[in-house]
């Protein structure tokens, strides 16, 4: 079970498949280029890329990946406590560009921004996060189980080998400009090189086989995946054909952006998966959860699902007994049964307990 206690703040905490990205200014320029970095095979050297792109001009952030053993990197005025055979407080600020942890994975990480000490009574203990993204003002994290982590500590303590493309320090990143500067220039058959999409398409976990797709028109000018009826190109607005030998099967692109209140929002690039704890049972293969609703218990923990069908999005209620509606852009509203699917239309706004989230096709 991998875990992540946090507290409410302005930063963004990101978990996934074993990896915990925690940058402290969610509103930063960089923060979109960090978490892509974060979900590469080689994330530590696709940070520093990332950092460098941004002539170093990045907020704050801490990265952990749970492998053989515990690691990660310490940037900025961010401190993290790694407690596992031997506590320590490593500093981003003490370093340049940043500072690397390695641990036993039956290390728990925690955080906080402050570079005074980390504060007691920071996590909230009754939810916690195994995959997603929230906002954050610290966070402590607990990779594996307790019995997985004392099998593996039985069979690590006394050993200091790591992998040596797993970190890369300061001296590392001349190296990595110049070689980014070489991918951009010719092709590449690297596994660490940059894998470049069309426009509003999404690059999805698991092997080929796995990945959802799609019927499509693809724009010609801007290879835009558009939905087979549609006339102009959503992206560059060119005149599409119309013959049915101009579709393909593509990866399923992202639908549109969810708005929740709050002011937070959400790429529909996946089925969402809605409410106050939404993974605390495991997670389907194209599903991601999103917390909202905290703290209010009219909200479930799974209240709503988003599913992305083709080019439709469906709506599905979770939650018995509930008051949830539907509220069009005409202003016309209808319930939302348990159980029910809905097919959104653009503009369509879910209210359940106190929150209500918006169905937006284009940003």
């Amino acid at each position: 079970m991998r875990r992540a206690d946090f507290s409410h703040g302005d930063g963004r905490l990101w978990v996934k498949h074993g990896r915990l990205l925690f940058v402290n200014d969610a509103t930063h320029s960089a923060v979109e280029s960090l978490e892509k970095a974060a979900q590469v095979d080689r994330p530590s050297r696709a940070l520093a890329a990332a950092v460098i792109a941004a002539d170093f001009d990045v907020p704050p952030f801490v990265f952990a990946e749970d492998g053989e053993r515990l690691n990660g990197i310490v940037c900025g005025a961010i401190e993290v406590r790694v407690d596992g055979i031997d506590a320590t407080v490593v500093r981003g600020a003490d370093a340049d560009p940043w500072a690397q942890f390695d641990a036993s994975p039956a290390a728990v990480v925690s955080a906080g921004t402050n570079t005074d000490g980390l504060e007691e009574g920071l996590w909230e203990e009754d939810l916690w996060l195994e995959a997603g993204a929230v906002r954050a003002g610290g966070f402590r994290w607990l990779p594996r189980s307790q019995a997985a982590d004392e099998a593996r500590t039985a069979r690590l303590v006394g050993t200091s080998s790591i992998d040596p493309d797993a970190t890369i320090d300061a001296r590392g990143i001349a190296e990595i400009l110049r070689r980014t500067e070489e991918e951009r220039q010719a092709p590449s058959t690297d596994p660490e090189a940059t894998i470049i999409l069309a426009p509003g398409e999404v690059l999805l976990d698991g092997p080929p086989e796995q990945h959802r797709l799609v019927q499509a028109l693809v724009c010609g000018p801007c290879s835009m995946p558009n939905p087979p009826t549609a006339a102009r190109c959503r992206g560059c607005s060119s005149v599409l054909p119309r013959s049915d030998s101009s579709t393909r099967r593509v990866p399923q692109p992202a639908l549109g952006m969810i708005h929740l209140s709050g002011g937070l929002r959400e790429p529909l690039d996946a089925d969402l998966l809605i409410g106050r704890n939404p993974a605390h049972q495991a997670l389907g293969p194209h599903q991601r959860a999103v917390v909202h609703g905290m703290g209010d218990r009219s909200v479930s923990r799974r209240h709503i699902e988003l599913r992305l069908d083709g080019w439709n999005v469906i709506a599905t209620n979770f939650k018995k007994g509930s008051s949830t509606t539907v509220e069009s852009r005409d202003g016309s509203s209808a319930k939302l049964l348990t159980g029910a699917p809905r097919q959104l239309n653009p503009g369509d706004t879910i209210h359940f307990g106190r929150a209500w989230l918006r169905f937006e096709p284009e940003e």
